[in-house]
């Protein structure tokens, strides 16, 4: 199926936020008593921060709601975040070839609409993106299509013309049940990937270290260039 168009996730997959995200978790159940690891945090990356507060919020049977949480967690993620969130450069690369051919493309994350915005104006990301979405802006967050459907509607396409760039097994599900192509950029390369990661269009299965602009736009160009 031609693709006409690009949708990409934006935390590990055009911004290395993981990192401030997981110390914003830490120092937000710390304040509960509650050491927060690496590993606990993994099994929620890709997935809405609405829902992982929720989670959260009902095994700790904590003594807050869950919209305090997320008001709190986001507070403490844009106070690290805003001091320093690498951007994949060759991501960055990738973008801005698909740019400068007149590809629109959109930003569709599980960051809250505030948070979101704010951090891409401050990359200075918002001049690429024809659209940002978040999902608190639909119904459903991923595994949910709903933030990839919207992202398409913005694009003004329909969804199988549609590319996903995605780097959670959460994400690639969404991006699969929303009827789109998706190219897989895995932010967690442990072996063995999870099994969706076979049903992505495109793989690289190591990750950001492995990806490189030029290799995504030669397989892009032969998908856009289809009648």
């Amino acid at each position: 199926m031609r693709i006409d168009s690009v949708i990409f996730d934006f935390d590990g997959t055009v911004v290395d936020s993981e990192p401030n995200y997981y110390e914003a978790d830490r120092l937000l159940m710390a304040e509960y008593g509650i050491d927060f690891t690496f590993e606990m945090k993994k099994e929620f990356i890709g997935r809405g921060n609405s829902t992982m507060m929720k989670v959260l919020n009902q095994r700790y049977n904590l003594p807050i709601t869950v919209e305090e949480m997320a008001r709190r967690k986001n507070q403490l993620y844009l106070e690290i975040a805003l001091k320093g969130t690498p951007i994949y450069p060759e991501m960055l690369k990738f973008i801005k070839m698909l740019v400068r051919e007149g590809i629109p493309i959109a930003l569709a994350s599980g960051t809250s609409s505030a948070v979101l915005n704010r951090l891409v104006y401050h990359l200075g990301l918002q001049q690429y993106f024809d659209a940002v979405i978040s999902s608190e802006e639909v119904e459903k967050s991923k595994p949910e299509p709903d933030v990839f459907l919207a992202a398409a509607e913005k694009l003004h396409t329909m969804p199988e013309n549609c590319l996903v760039v995605e780097d959670s097994a959460f994400g690639i599900e969404a991006g699969l049940r929303a009827g789109m192509q998706v190219m897989a950029v895995p932010y967690i390369t442990d072996a063995p990937l999870d099994e969706i990661f076979s049903k992505s269009d495109i793989l690289f299965p190591q990750g950001q270290t492995e990806f490189t602009a030029e290799k995504a736009m030669v397989w892009f160009n032969d998908r856009y260039l289809q009648e």
